[in-house]
């Protein structure tokens, strides 16, 4: 019975800390620039230039998103928490003046970053799948990481 309880004790110290750990490991994973290759909103790809701006900066706990304005210059910046334990994987972020924190999914694959949001202002919850179809209110943003100079 000792054992038991002793077992029991470990697995539940390590719980929240292996948690820990894993966030961890998925900032780590996220870190540094990544520029956009393409932007579907609703289904529809993005203008050009729209997806030349569009960059996503993980610095520690901080995002910095830039190709929200018109300027390549503009860059938001706000905190952000990962979930890897879910499948897809799950990212939140709060734009300034936002109201509510953006539902997102990720993935990545080798130097490739996918990220399906839903639009800011939609009601709806976390998309489930790296689509975005007509009428949906979902963008997803498909990033290369940028190599450091």
């Amino acid at each position: 019975m000792k054992r038991i309880v002793l077992i029991a004790v470990i697995v539940f110290s390590l719980g929240p800390q292996s948690i820990s750990i894993a966030a961890d490991d998925a900032k780590d994973a996220l870190q540094g620039v990544w520029v956009a290759k393409s932007v579907k909103a609703d289904g529809k790809p993005a203008p050009k230039d729209t997806v030349k701006r569009m960059r996503f900066t993980f610095e520690g706990d901080k995002l910095l998103i830039r190709g929200n304005s018109k300027t390549d210059e503009d860059e938001d910046e706000m905190t952000y928490t990962v979930d890897a334990e879910q499948s897809p994987k799950h990212l939140d972020f709060t734009p300034p003046k936002a109201e509510k924190p953006v539902l997102a999914i990720y993935e990545i694959k080798g130097d490739e970053l996918k990220v399906c949001m839903r639009h800011a202002k939609s009601t709806e919850g976390r998309p489930t799948k790296f689509e975005s179809t007509p009428n949906s209110r979902l963008v997803l943003i498909v990033f290369k990481k940028q190599k450091p100079k």
